[in-house]
């Protein structure tokens, strides 16, 4: 059986699985988009003993999230090896806003750190309890890693964070050109996807005079942004010209921003702080 073509035409998307495709010629029209699918933990091997002219769009996205290494064998004899270091993390949750009533100022919960996995998220905002001739405090609750806190009266909640995404890496996509490679206007994309941002915290309801008031919610952490990937094309014959190859990492997700008091700056409680991006994939080139 002979071994097939792949040709997308201008106007046309074709998708397939992360694994071993075997070809006699590659042709990507200016206009045409491969997408190899989501959710995926392997190589993607675009092997091909013929010609390769990628006009149009490789797009490998949503690759497996976490501190993995993947290695394999092409067709050809190549050994292809990464490991995706996550080292980047979430943002931290902000801190909840005091608490006043009968001159007696008591703090907002504290947010949580952000680690790899996730953005903190905020602490909740102090309480005040009626009768005011009798009133008492309470320290807003602290957040709890991704969760913002909730206090008893279940307002001026922190605002949560992002859990990583379980797959937010750019892909690792390997080709082989047995003869010429050409990549002119062409574009391959193996990007990390962008952090989400932290939730908002909430005011609470009491913030009616100015020696009486409930603190407010702090800001979730940004969600941290996922790894560039990786593309390596081993070209046999010329290589007539270059796409443009992105395997930049994502962005990390903007911090929440912490609810403000009504009457006193101290019932305002702190934003969260951004996810980290990223750290950004490779492209190398074999010619031989």
């Amino acid at each position: 059986m002979p071994t097939p073509k792949l040709i997308i035409r201008a106007g046309e998307l074709k998708t397939m699985p992360a694994q071993t495709h075997l070809f006699s010629e590659i042709s990507i029209e200016n206009g045409g988009n491969l997408r190899i699918l989501g959710n995926s933990s392997q190589w993607c091997i675009l092997h091909c003993t013929g010609d390769v002219t990628i006009n149009g769009i490789i797009e490998f996205i949503r690759f497996k999230s976490g501190n993995n290494s993947y290695a394999t064998t092409s067709p050809d004899g190549t050994a292809l090896a990464h490991t995706y270091n996550q080292n980047n993390k979430g943002g931290d949750g902000g801190k909840g806003g005091n608490s006043r009533c009968n001159f007696n100022i008591l703090g907002g919960g504290e947010g949580a750190s952000g680690t790899h996995e996730y953005g903190g998220g905020g602490g909740a905002g102090g309480i005040f309890f009626e009768p005011y001739s009798n009133c008492k405090n309470q320290k807003g609750n602290d957040a709890n890693k991704d969760k913002g806190g909730l206090s008893i009266n279940k307002e001026g909640k922190g605002g949560d964070g992002w859990k990583r995404d379980p797959y937010s890496n750019g892909g690792l996509l390997f080709i082989f050109c047995g003869n010429n490679f050409d990549g002119t206007n062409g574009s391959i994309v193996l990007t990390g996807l962008d952090g989400e941002d932290g939730k908002d915290g909430s005011k609470n309801r009491h913030q009616v005079r100015g020696d009486r008031y409930d603190g407010c919610g702090g800001g979730g952490g940004g969600q941290p942004g996922g790894l560039g990937g990786v593309c390596i094309i081993r070209v046999g014959g010329t290589i007539l010209n270059y796409p443009t190859i992105n395997v930049k990492g994502g962005y990390g997700g903007d911090g929440g921003k912490g609810a403000r008091g009504g009457y006193q700056e101290i019932a305002s409680a702190e934003d969260g702080t951004n996810g980290e991006d990223g750290e950004n994939g490779y492209v190398k080139y074999i010619n031989n």
